[in-house]
């Protein structure tokens, strides 16, 4: 019997295996194929037999799942409190919004409600790639004065479509500074020219906001103004006193106006008007003649001594002296000439000299005439000895050795007996810390004292005093 052996079939076929993932993780199982198998023997594929062996080849197979790509919007923060806003004026606060998924976001639109409420920022649509991010700025512009709700809504295709800000906000009125000035005018009446007088201004902060007064600044002849410092700032309610016055210097009518500048709505610049009259009054012609009397004391024949007589204006007006004589053997004066004027204060020294020829007493007069209102025609009396034997009082000190105000020289003053009166000796100021008194006279007590002078003629308090007797 012989044997016909042929090869195995060489069909195949392909075989699929699909894994379906729910989760993202891994997961396994296998495939069981059941296939017949020709044997062979040693002398080839034999068919004739119809020699078959049946097995089964398993496969193991395993998978994993991978999540699906998702876009994800994030929106922060969810809420915006804008607080108080004042009315007329607006507030902006920022929305950020992230992609926070694994695959781009596209956001269609960002809308918004609420009176006074605005979004800017970004045009739509806009899409963001993963971690990529955007800001949307959220203004609130309240126009009353009411608390203001409202909604920011985001449209998306992220898996929470549409995302809300809730807003909120309180409008408020605006706070304003306010200025008043009071009295809006001030009136000084008549004022003596030479005279001033002071009134009071008052400023108020009257708004809600404080209120910065830049200056006060006046015109007018004879207006001034003073305190305060400026730039000066008033809380509400708070106030500041402006001292205003007028001096005259001639007569008539003036006017002036305080100007005060400010940041006050509506008023930036306040004008105070000022009036006054200066009046005119009646001046008085006064002559004063200092001492009323001399005495030389004793001085030697073919010698002189000198004393000085003070004339002084002393009333409201000028006052011409019109001359000025004397009388009385060997007397004589000299200083001045004459007819002069005298303003109110000003003074002129006359030096009034005894020259005796003979021995004996002498008695003499200086007569002053003027337009004084009272005592026109003043006299000084006159007195001295002429005498064979001078005598002298020889005076020394020492110069101030600390003064804050320098010694220009010194003035003398003497006083006879127990007179408390002292009379200048000097006609004109001693530059030298020493003077020689030729003018005593024998038998009488005399005491001394020094005053210092200033370069203006302003004197010191007095020395200490001595006292002599001449024999």
């Amino acid at each position: 019997m012989s044997y016909i052996c042929v090869p195995p079939p060489s069909d195949s076929d392909d075989v699929v295996v699909r894994a379906s993932n729910y989760r993202d993780h891994s997961q396994s199982g296998s495939l069981r194929i059941r296939m017949n198998t020709w044997l062979r023997r040693s002398s080839g594929w034999c068919s004739k037999a119809l020699v078959f062996t049946a097995c089964c080849l398993i496969l193991v197979i395993s998978s994993t799942g991978v999540a699906a790509a998702a876009p994800t919007l994030s929106v922060s923060p969810t809420s915006l409190s804008f607080g108080t806003v004042t009315v007329g004026s607006n507030l902006t606060l920022s929305v950020t919004l992230t992609s926070t998924g694994t695959s781009a976001v596209r956001i269609s639109s960002a809308t918004i409600s609420g009176t006074a409420f605005s979004v800017s920022g970004a045009t739509f649509p806009l899409t963001l790639n993963p971690k990529q991010t955007a800001k949307l700025q959220v203004k609130f512009a309240p126009t009353t004065k009411s608390a203001a709700t409202g909604t920011l809504t985001i449209s998306s295709n992220s898996s929470n479509r549409r995302v809300t800000v809730s807003l909120s906000g309180m409008g408020v009125a605006a706070t304003t500074p306010q200025l008043a000035v009071s009295p809006s005018s001030l009136n000084f009446g008549s004022i003596a020219v030479g005279k001033t007088s002071t009134l009071s201004l008052k400023l108020t902060s009257t708004g809600t906001a404080a209120v910065k007064i830049a200056s006060a600044s006046i015109s007018g002849t004879g207006f001034t103004v003073s305190g305060a410092t400026f730039p000066v700032t008033l809380n509400p309610r708070q106030t500041v006193t402006l001292s205003a016055k007028f001096a005259p210097t001639k007569a008539g009518a003036a006017t002036g106006t305080i100007t005060v500048s400010s940041n006050a709505s509506g008023h930036a610049t306040m004008g105070v008007s000022l009036s006054g009259t200066g009046t005119a009054t009646a001046s008085t012609s006064t002559l004063t003649v200092s001492p009323t009397s001399l005495s030389f004391g004793d001085v030697s024949t073919g010698s002189n001594a000198t004393l000085g007589v003070t004339l002084t204006s002393t009333g409201t007006g000028a006052v011409t002296v019109n001359s000025a004589t004397i009388s009385g053997t060997g007397f004589s004066v000299s200083g001045a000439t004459f007819p002069v004027t005298l303003n109110p204060k000003q003074a002129i020294t006359l030096n009034v000299k005894f020259a005796p020829t003979a021995t004996g007493a002498v008695t003499g007069k200086l007569t002053v005439s003027s337009n004084s209102s009272t005592n026109a025609t003043a006299t000084v009396s006159l007195s001295g000895t002429g005498s064979s034997v001078q005598h002298q009082v020889a005076l020394s000190w020492v110069a101030p050795s600390k003064s804050s105000d320098p010694v220009d020289g010194y003035n003398v003053y003497r006083a006879t007996g127990t007179s408390t009166s002292y009379q200048r000796l000097n006609a004109s100021v001693e530059d030298q810390t020493d003077y020689t008194d030729s003018t005593v006279k024998s038998g009488t007590a005399y005491s001394y004292m020094v005053k210092s002078v200033d370069g203006a003629g302003a004197e010191s308090g007095p020395s200490n005093q001595i006292s002599v007797t001449i024999p």
